[in-house]
């Protein structure tokens, strides 16, 4: 899959060399960077997730503070609110690990940043959702996620960078 932005216009499509909402978009549309600072900035992936097991890995390969977050949104995801911010939203969050949906945050795992890879796994059979850290496995974050999800990334600092390296089953 690749990114784009939860309003369903490709990132892209920008003239500005694929820039929106502060965020640019590789023109193989698999990495994203934030290049504008003013707030957090959502992209999602371009596929709807409504049944199997799916994953995802996400390398981390700028990340000053660790204010990035992954997961999946439903479709109300909005660009500016960050992935977990809203009851949209179901984050793994950078900087300290926390896990959160609907501005609720629980502990969860590691920190992640420069350099590590989050595999993240969606079960639409048993609908959970669940992370690992460089192969460090969390179990389920979160259980009884909606029936049709998007995976989704918040980006908050300039220079921000992640990149999708692999998409499957399992």
């Amino acid at each position: 899959f690749k990114f784009e932005d939860p309003s369903r216009r490709s990132l892209g499509s920008s003239p500005s060399l694929g820039l929106i909402g502060g965020l640019h978009l590789s023109s193989n549309k698999l990495s994203v960077t934030k290049m504008k600072k003013d707030r957090d900035h959502t992209v999602r992936g371009n596929v709807l997730l409504t049944k199997g097991k799916t994953f995802w890995d996400v390398h981390i390969d700028n990340s000053k503070i660790g204010r990035i977050n992954l997961g999946v949104c439903v479709e109300a995801q909005q660009q500016t609110v960050y992935v977990g911010q809203n009851a949209h939203g179901w984050g793994y969050y950078g900087s300290n690990g926390e896990k959160e949906h609907a501005s609720r945050s629980d502990y969860y795992g590691q920190a992640y940043t420069t350099g590590d890879t989050v595999r993240v796994m969606v079960d639409m059979e048993s609908r959970t959702l669940a992370f690992k850290k460089n192969s460090e496995d969390y179990g389920i974050a979160f259980k009884n996620i909606p029936s049709r999800v998007y995976p989704a990334f918040t980006l908050y600092n300039v220079g921000d960078k992640i990149t999708l390296r692999r998409f499957g089953t399992f």
